[in-house]
């Protein structure tokens, strides 16, 4: 059989452009390839939290989760933190910066997800270490907690967005910006 100088041309670039697609997804998928840690940060209850910096930008720190146990009900909470990251925008709320959750169904993909870092303890942590909090100080900190849940509850409305819990969006209660 005698192929036309098209078909072959064609069927090259086809191959190329899997080619491609394949060192794309290893690039793309793999946190290691952007991200160097600097230090490990306790963990939450599905996966491994550390401080990072982008290979290509040494003064960017951001916070790195990658999932522990690669379950399908694992990722997909994780798809859902993912997407409560980049449909809710509220000061309260850290920034998404990177994931790979377009390769979460890949086989051998472990997901991870990229955040911004905002240096401080969470709400639990900070009372138990102060013991007593002054009453101006703890309605400031109620406030916040409830701007941010009122703007949660809005974007849910209007959205469809949900999340299991609150804190899957990574809400902080102490931030030094506003």
């Amino acid at each position: 059989m005698v192929r036309s100088w098209q078909s072959i041309v064609s069927h090259v670039i086809g191959l190329a452009r899997s080619c491609l697609r394949l060192l794309s997804f290893s690039a793309m998928s793999r946190w290691e390839d952007k991200w160097v840690v600097e230090e490990s940060l306790q963990g939450g209850g599905q996966g491994d939290v550390y401080l990072v910096r982008r290979r290509d930008n040494e003064a960017e720190r951001s916070f790195l989760k990658v999932l522990r146990k690669n379950n399908s009900e694992r990722r997909n909470r994780m798809r859902r933190e993912i997407s409560c990251y980049e449909t809710l925008r509220h000061p309260q709320i850290p920034k998404l910066i990177d994931s790979n959750v377009g390769s979460f169904d890949e086989a051998g993909v472990t997901p991870y997800l990229v955040s911004e870092y905002i240096p401080g303890t969470n709400l639990e942590r900070y009372v138990q270490r102060r013991g007593y909090l002054p009453a101006a100080e703890s309605f400031e900190i109620a406030l916040k907690l409830l701007e941010t849940v009122a703007t949660l509850t809005a974007k849910r409305r209007f959205t469809g967005t949900s999340s299991r819990r609150t804190s899957s969006c990574g809400m902080t209660a102490h931030r030094s910006r506003s």
